[in-house]
């Protein structure tokens, strides 16, 4: 019993590190495209806020700005973009804010 619950907290814990880089990539390609002094779009229509985040996932994917620890060798696989896209999703509804990238069912 104590070995699953070590390992479902290990699950845990890589996520919400996983989480938060992701979160921190965002938050570099907002900077690069100088909307870093608005992490949750709040001075955008939802449509362009869509819009913003579903590119940080194209130029993650496709390595197209540089955040630390991005490599510049190896894309990430479309399961990872998909993690990212949920992560910033995430963060967006833990700070009351409507997901940029799902409807009001969270799909």
């Amino acid at each position: 019993m104590a070995c699953l619950h070590a390992t479902s907290e290990a699950v845990t814990e890589s996520t919400a590190s996983d989480s938060a880089r992701y979160w921190r990539y965002y938050l570099e390609y907002l900077h690069s495209i100088e909307l870093g002094d608005d992490p949750f779009l709040e001075s955008l229509d939802s449509w362009s806020r869509s819009r913003i985040v579903l590119s940080f996932v194209s130029a993650y994917r496709e390595l197209r700005f540089r955040a630390p620890n991005i490599s510049s060798r190896k894309k990430p696989a479309s399961g990872t973009c998909g993690a990212a896209a949920d992560a910033v999703a995430a963060a967006y509804r833990a700070h009351n804010k409507p997901s940029p990238i799902h409807d009001e069912h969270h799909k």
